[in-house]
């Protein structure tokens, strides 16, 4: 589900969506690479993610967005109102990765499907005041490309 799917929403909010391209995706690679890299591979890159996602029948928005619906239905369904994904006990590896995909998707255009499903809302509130502390948590989200990769 969130190999396949939920990754390729992702991607479509990365390369597909044409006003988050322009604004996040190739403004971000313009700073990390070097001239003239810079002008000729995000172009590249995002050919190659398109038809990646064409074969994936992700050609649209509305595609994407109804994947995204029925994938984070499923999740919130699965979750139901534990505390993690196989019950109250402890975190396993699938809770991982089930957080690192919510928190990534939390930013992008395919955010507003997510939110309509409050538990997997908590449940990454959860996992951030339980394993992060806030001040280092909020300033690791707020990290821009430029801070991250800049040498002063």
């Amino acid at each position: 589900l969130i190999l396949n799917d939920l990754e390729y929403a992702l991607q479509w909010s990365y390369w597909g969506d044409d006003e988050h391209y322009v604004r996040e995706t190739k403004k971000s690679l313009g700073l990390l690479l070097p001239f003239p890299l810079n002008m000729f591979l995000p172009w590249y890159m995002r050919r190659q993610a398109k038809a990646r996602l064409n074969s994936k029948d992700m050609k649209s928005e509305d595609d994407v967005r109804q994947i995204a619906k029925r994938s984070y239905e499923s999740l919130s369904l699965a979750l139901g109102q534990k505390v993690w994904m196989f019950g109250d006990e402890a975190p396993t590896s699938i809770d991982a990765l089930v957080f690192g995909h919510l928190m990534l998707a939390m930013n992008e255009p395919i955010s507003e499907e997510m939110n309509r499903f409050p538990n997997l809302i908590r449940y990454c509130d959860n996992i951030r005041k339980t394993y992060f502390e806030p001040e280092k948590f909020n300033q690791l989200v707020s990290m821009n490309y430029r801070n991250a990769f800049s040498e002063s």
